[in-house]
């Protein structure tokens, strides 16, 4: 059985929860004073499931990872972002901390279907894995 739908790639929907928590944790008022970490923050977030389904929708595999390592390198972006927020006192070392978590299991899922699709470079359609479907 093959993926027809970006929606059905397990790493979309993982990285679609790590925005939503991003955008959960950009809600505090600490973030009203400065607009501009928040904008970025929330840009690099939604750049990784956005080339994950760009990528996708290209048809061809050999796009498809030059997509998921753009957003293997958002992820990288984002973490440093909210490093950053740390630092500055605008979110906690907790909300950190589980964000962190979240972007370290996108990466590896990311990294998983790479190397997958390096192995089966034809530009077909995804067949139907473990780490590719919930």
């Amino acid at each position: 059985m093959k993926i027809q739908k970006f929606e059905e790639l397990t790493i979309w929907q993982e990285s679609m929860r790590l925005v939503e928590l991003i955008y959960q944790v950009l809600q505090s008022d600490r973030f009203k004073s400065n607009f501009a970490l928040k904008n970025q923050i929330s840009r690099c977030a939604v750049s990784v499931p956005s080339n994950i389904a760009e990528g996708f929708e290209r048809e061809n595999n050999n796009e498809f990872i030059n997509f998921l390592r753009i957003s293997k390198g958002s992820l990288g972006e984002c973490k440093t972002q909210l490093i950053l927020a740390v630092k500055l006192g605008y979110i906690t070392n907790q909300n950190f901390v589980d964000l962190e978590r979240k972007i370290e299991l996108v990466g590896k899922q990311i990294g998983s279907l790479i190397k997958y699709l390096r192995v089966n470079r034809t530009n077909d359609r995804l067949t139907t894995k473990k780490h590719l479907r919930k």
